[in-house]
């Protein structure tokens, strides 16, 4: 059961997400900061969808005590412990999304986002929107890999910030699979990737919905 005090917290976090609809009327880029007291990650249950992104805002899950970002170029070991959670019987519907951006110049960076019935972040217009911590995929043709020699590298995919977490080879008939924190494996027929699919060190989307916290494929 959750301390009193984490409840407040969590609520007051709420709010201040909630108060993006004011920020949209401020001139300026306005941030959104974290300090929920506990430890491990603060899980956040959104109970009704959030205003949309008009005006510039960097909401920054990296402010919260402990969390840092990824410093491997190769791996991960971010830490992040600000999740905003869709799972709640308002959001699972098929047209919901975590956070919305149409303004521009705005920056995500630091969360973990799920459980949304549309996906955890949706950039309808105006460009400069940065979504940090990377937690994309990208699925190419093996054939555009090529034969290097010793000692040299290949850039696989390209980032604002982040690394390569995991690599996997698959047949594309047979669609993509991983392990989910529990174990089981998850899949998408091939038919379902088309939006990952693309060229070698393209920056691809945001990973599919069920994809492993760790972002590893096992």
């Amino acid at each position: 059961m959750k301390r009193l005090r984490d409840e407040v917290a969590e609520r007051a976090h709420l709010r201040q997400l909630q108060a993006l609809g004011a920020a949209n009327n401020r001139p300026g880029v306005d941030t959104v900061r974290f300090n929920i007291p506990g430890e491990g990650t603060r899980a956040i249950g959104v109970l009704s969808p959030l205003p949309m992104i008009t005006d510039p805002v960097i909401i920054d899950g990296y402010t919260q005590p402990s969390a840092s970002a990824n410093t491997l170029a190769i791996g991960d070991n971010a830490n992040l412990l600000i999740e905003l959670n869709g799972a709640t019987a308002t959001l699972t519907n098929a047209t919901v999304v975590g956070l919305r951006i149409t303004g521009g110049n705005s920056a995500v960076k630091g969360l973990i986002i799920n459980r949304f019935g549309a996906g955890g972040i949706q950039i309808d217009t105006n460009g400069g929107n940065t979504i940090g911590g990377n937690r994309k995929l990208v699925i190419f043709p093996l054939s555009e890999l090529p034969e290097m020699g010793r000692g040299k590298g290949v850039r696989l995919q390209r980032y604002k910030d982040g690394g390569l977490s995991d690599a996997k080879v698959f047949k594309l008939d047979e669609g993509l699979t991983w392990l989910d924190p529990a174990g089981r494996t998850q899949k998408l027929p091939k038919a379902e990737l088309r939006d990952w699919r693309g060229n070698r060190a393209d920056a691809g989307r945001l990973a599919p919905k069920g994809f492993s916290k760790s972002n590893k494929f096992a």
